[in-house]
Formats: C-alpha cells, sequence, structure tokens
C-alpha cells in the first residue's frame, strides 16, 4: 500500500491532485501499489486515536469506502452499514447532499437508531446510533432554525455534544416562546449557570418572553460578580441584565448596572486593557499605527493618570516628539504642580528623553521644594538617573549614599533598592554597595545572592553574576535561578563572538 498526503497544493492545478479528484486538503489517500485508490481521509484531525484507527482500518480493508458501497447496494436496510457510509460521504468523499440523504433514512428508523448502541470515535465511549446520527445531520445543516441539534438536546440534555450545540442554538431559542425553550433553557442553565455568553441568552429569552424574571435576576446578578476578560460577553450580559431589572420595574438597580458608574467601569476596562495592548507591542518592532492609536485613547480616557506613563512612553518610541510636547510638554505640568510623584515621573521622562529639559529642570525643582529627603526607593533609584544624565553624578551618588547610610540596619530595604536599581539600570556602584551590605547582615537570604548577580550581570561582570546565582541556588535551587544561569551564559556567548 502507498499513502500520498496532500498538503500545501493547490487542488485544482496539481496533477496528482486532479488524478485522484482530491476536493480539499489536507487530504490522505491510500493506493495499491498500481495506484488504484482503496480509500481516502479528508477531514485529518488532531485526534491520533481517532486518525490511527481510520488508517488501520483502510489498511485491513474495513468499512472501506468501495467495501461499504457495495454492501449497502446489497442490503439498504442495514442501518449501521447505511450510517457508515453516509459517514464516508460527508468526510472523506466530501458528498453532502448524499450524506444527508443516508443520515435521514437512519433518523427515519428512529426507534431502531435509539437501540443501536456503537463505540464512538474516542477510545471506550459508547452512543446510540441515533444520537450520533442527529449530531452529524446537524451539522451538515448549519445553525439557524437547526430543527436535528433541536431534538437532539430535547431528547438526549446531557448529550457528550452540549458543548458544541448550546452555545449555537441558544441565542435563537431565546427568541422562541414555547415548551421546547422552557426545557432547552433549564437544562442550559442547569449545565451552564457561569458562563457569560450562555447565561446572556437566557436572560434575553426572559426578557422575550417575559418569563423566569426573578429567576433571571438572580442567575444574572451571580454572573455579575464574576471577573471576565471576555469583555464583549459580559457588556451584553450587563445590557440583557439591565433590561431585566427594567421589565421587573426596579429603575434604580438599572440605572445603578448600566448608568454612568457602567460608563465609568469601562473606561478603566479598556484604559487597562490597551495599557496591556502597549505593555506587549513596546518590546516589538511594527504596528505602529496600532502602538499609536492605543496610546491616544488611553490619554482621552485615562483620567485619573493611571496608564497614561505606558502612552506617553509608546509615543516617545515612536519619535512622536511633538505630539508628546503638545500632550505631556509645558502645559501639562502646570496640572501636577502640587503632585510630587508625577511631577518626578515628568523629570524622569523628559530627562532621559533628552527633551524639553529647561521644563524638566523647572520640574525638578518643584519636586526638591516639595520633598525635601524622599525615603521612597523608586523616588530614590529615579533622582539618581535623573542627576547622573545630567552630568551631576556627585550629587546622584549622594543621594544613593545617604540612603543606603540611612537603610544600613534593614537588608530587605537594600535589596529592594539594589534590586531595582539593577532593572532600570540605575546606580549600579551604589546597587552593589547596597547589597553587599544586606549580603553581610542576611548571608543565608538566598534573594540577597540572586541580587548580587542581578547587579553584576547589568554591569558586565558575568563571572561573578554567575558565582553569585550559582551560591542563591545553593540555598534554594528554585527554578527562576537556574534559568538566570542561562540567560547569563547566553549573554557571555555573544560577548565572545
Amino acid at each position: 500500500m502507498i499513502s500520498l498526503r496532500f498538503e500545501d497544493v493547490d487542488v485544482k492545478t496539481d496533477p496528482l491532485a486532479k488524478q485522484y479528484n482530491v476536493k480539499q486538503i489536507p487530504t490522505i489517500i491510500v493506493t495499491e501499489a498500481d495506484g488504484k485508490e482503496i480509500d481516502r481521509i479528508s477531514t485529518v484531525t488532531s485526534q491520533t486515536y481517532y486518525l490511527l484507527t481510520k488508517l488501520k482500518n483502510i489498511s485491513n480493508r474495513v468499512d472501506t469506502f468501495d467495501k461499504l458501497k457495495t454492501q449497502y447496494e446489497k442490503n439498504p436496510k442495514d442501518l449501521l452499514t447505511t450510517f457508515k457510509l453516509a459517514l464516508k460521504y460527508d468526510s472523506d468523499q466530501l458528498e453532502t447532499d448524499k450524506a444527508k440523504e443516508l443520515l435521514s433514512r437512519v433518523l427515519e428508523r428512529s426507534n431502531e437508531a435509539r437501540k443501536t448502541i456503537v463505540e464512538h470515535t474516542e477510545p471506550g465511549s459508547k452512543i446510540s446510533l441515533y444520537e450520533w446520527a442527529l449530531y452529524r445531520r446537524g451539522q451538515l445543516e448549519g445553525i439557524i432554525s437547526n430543527d436535528y441539534y433541536k431534538k437532539l438536546v430535547l431528547e438526549f440534555p446531557d448529550t457528550r455534544y452540549a458543548d458544541t450545540i448550546y452555545p449555537m442554538l441558544s441565542v435563537y431559542m431565546s427568541r422562541e416562546k414555547s415548551e421546547d425553550a422552557e426545557f432547552f433553557y433549564s437544562n442550559l442553565i442547569r449545565k451552564y449557570p457561569k458562563d457569560i455568553k450562555l447565561v446572556s441568552d437566557y436572560l434575553a429569552y426572559c426578557i422575550n418572553t417575559k418569563s423566569h424574571i426573578d429567576e433571571g435576576i438572580k442567575i444574572g446578578g451571580d454572573v455579575r460578580s464574576m471577573n471576565s476578560s471576555f469583555l464583549y460577553n459580559m457588556n451584553n450580559m450587563l445590557n440583557n441584565y439591565s433590561r431585566l431589572l427594567e421589565v421587573k420595574g426596579d429603575s434604580s438597580a438599572f440605572e445603578n448596572i448600566f448608568g454612568s458608574s457602567y460608563v465609568e467601569s469601562m473606561r478603566r476596562d479598556i484604559s487597562i486593557s490597551l495599557s496591556n495592548y502597549l505593555a506587549y507591542w513596546g518590546a516589538r518592532e511594527g504596528n505602529e499605527n496600532g502602538k499609536e492609536l492605543a496610546a491616544e485613547i488611553i490619554l482621552k480616557l485615562d483620567s485619573e493618570g493611571l496608564f497614561r506613563t505606558n502612552a506617553f512612553n509608546a509615543l516617545k518610541k515612536l519619535g512622536k516628539i511633538d505630539k508628546l510636547l503638545e500632550l505631556y510638554g509645558p502645559e501639562y505640568v502646570k496640572t501636577i504642580d502640587n503632585k510630587p510623584a508625577e511631577l518626578l515621573q515628568y523629570v524622569y521622562f523628559w530627562i532621559t528623553s533628552e527633551k524639553n529639559t529647561e521644563s524638566a529642570l523647572q520640574a525638578l525643582e518643584r519636586y526638591r521644594t516639595l520633598v525635601p529627603q524622599t525615603k521612597v526607593v523608586n523616588d530614590i533609584i529615579y533622582l539618581e538617573t535623573i542627576y547622573k544624565k545630567l552630568g551631576l553624578d556627585e550629587e546622584a551618588n549622594k543621594i544613593g549614599t545617604e540612603y543606603i547610610e540611612a537603610n544600613k540596619s534593614n537588608p530587605s530595604t537594600l535589596n529592594s533598592y539594589a534590586w531595582r536599581s539593577a532593572l532600570q539600570k540605575g546606580n549600579l556602584d551604589n546597587a552593589l554597595k547596597a547589597i553587599n551590605i544586606a549580603i553581610e547582615k542576611a548571608p543565608q537570604n538566598e534573594m540577597h545572592w540572586d541580587t548580587l548577580s542581578m547587579v553584576y550581570w547589568k554591569m558586565g561582570q558575568y563571572q561573578k553574576a554567575l558565582e553569585a546565582e550559582e551560591k542563591a541556588i545553593s540555598i534554594n535551587p528554585k527554578e527562576s535561578y537556574k534559568q538566570r544561569i542561562e540567560d547569563i551564559k547566553k549573554d557571555m556567548a555573544k560577548i565572545k563572538k
């Protein structure tokens, strides 16, 4: 036997594909040595067991297309043969009309099909021929007003295909007021009480039929309390939940959920999502239009200023200096005149950008007036970096040295200072002093040795970085420490090249 796999070819022009009438890719065709087709598999799935079983059957000449076709012609009343041949027409021969005809014949003999139990495609799994035929016939029908799927879930509410069928049917069943819809939704809510999309459809059903109002409100309230990353589904659910409250006549609750507070939460959710988007794309090339648009939307929506830094950094990387000066320049700094943290961020941003220096220096002077002596580690690192950029190394060292001296009895604080300095490539000399004092105070704390390794790594002293990390591993063999060893070695290899 010979196995031909058709992949990455144009079935309309490839000579071999045309010879075997290949209709889609990927397709596997098994032939005799002389090229005569034994059978084919046109639906190549990722289910290994299913694929291997089909190939084994073809190898053993079991249930091949020609064999099933011959058996059916001899005995068209054989229910199992009729069903198997229908599957062949559907999955492998891709003759949908013929598959529909044969599956319908199986379903016409419903009593016999219900009693016929066969092995499903999953190992050790059994199913009635009637349930299986309903599902396969429904697949060929599409999802709009699919009577086969309706029959399937009404007769087999816990069908193995529930996860596929319930979501397909729910949006259409929500428009019906019938016993079937009532039965469908009672089972849907029993099976999927926390599925936001399906609960949203159920609430729509409650609204359309003016029924189960109290139950719908309770279920919608339960789902509303969930955190979901599927923003679209949650918004639809909240919309239907609010409309249901309106149907009940609870206008105050409706306004509370779908009023101004909803808009405020949406504003924040969108800002968070776009900030995460910028964090992802910030480390990657390309998608300039997407980055710029995300930054502009954040700046319009983020009235609290929580995510503005990401937006400004994105615009800086894109080289949009004129736009930055308009949005985050001398006029903007007037709005934060009494906000020390924001003033320092402003100074750091522009000094490290080497732009808008005059305004940044004025903001720095204002910050130092408001905060003569800071104790916040991030602010210390910002100030060190700012003064170094300005060429004021003595002032930068003084700030760091004073902080180290003030915290020399607190190794945890010194470790935090050194770690953050290393990550931001701040004053690494002061970072080294700080972490050495921390190690002297608490030599068995593996985090201190890990920080020492990080500082040496950023200083380009790779051998010392490896030795420090090995010490951390000897105290606590964490995977992250072992990964750091590999990362340092990669950098060493680059230098040697």
